[in-house]
């Protein structure tokens, strides 16, 4: 996880400007929404990603247990004589 200052520095380097006011308020909102999770207490937060939100980025992509399912099956059903 990172913290809103280290937060704040990466995208001052990716976009040249960065404000700790505004990324704090952008955080609230996706943890509102569930796209993220705050550890840690209110001086000292640090935020993740939450499962939820990675486990539909997975499936999304094709890359969550419901592909691993499908190509076992596939696998077995190949194995058949």
């Amino acid at each position: 996880g990172q913290n809103i200052s280290q937060i704040t520095d990466k995208l001052k380097e990716m976009r040249g400007t960065s404000s700790r006011r505004i990324v704090r308020e952008r955080l609230k909102g996706l943890e509102e929404k569930g796209v993220i999770r705050a550890k840690g207490s209110s001086r000292s937060k640090e935020y993740w990603l939450s499962a939820e939100y990675i486990e539909k980025w997975y499936d999304l992509l094709g890359l969550g247990p419901t592909k691993k399912v499908d190509q076992k099956k596939a696998s077995a059903a190949d194995e058949r004589p």
